[in-house]
């Protein structure tokens, strides 16, 4: 029937030509299992892009510390900036003071008031 040594079959004329058989495995019962068809022929297969997984997480922790550090310098900034909004307050409010006390002792300079 069809050649177990790989060996063609002979074709003679007017028959179509035999599919050569070729054995794929043996089945459970032990017998040769034979592949009848050619397989379907494979399409080409497109490269996968490779991806520098690692690199990208790596950019991202950056950054996500790159952000943090920004974050940190700003709130310090602002810190810095209430702090020094708060002496100017202050300052000002001693200012107002004294000048108040000055204005009080000149008045009474000017002007003494007798017991």
């Amino acid at each position: 029937m069809f050649p177990l040594s790989g060996q063609r079959p002979t074709v003679t004329a007017g028959q179509p030509p035999l599919t050569v058989a070729t054995q794929i495995g043996i089945g459970n019962d032990g017998q040769p299992l034979y592949a009848y068809r050619d397989p379907a022929p494979v399409a080409p297969q497109q490269a996968i892009p490779v991806r520098p997984w690692g690199a990208y997480l790596g950019a991202g922790c950056l950054g996500v510390m790159a952000l943090i550090a920004v974050v940190g310098i700003v709130l310090l900034f602002i810190l810095g900036l209430a702090v020094v909004a708060a002496a100017l307050c202050v300052a000002l409010i001693v200012v107002v003071i004294c000048l108040r006390m000055l204005m009080g002792m000149w008045q009474e300079m000017r002007n003494p008031k007798e017991k």
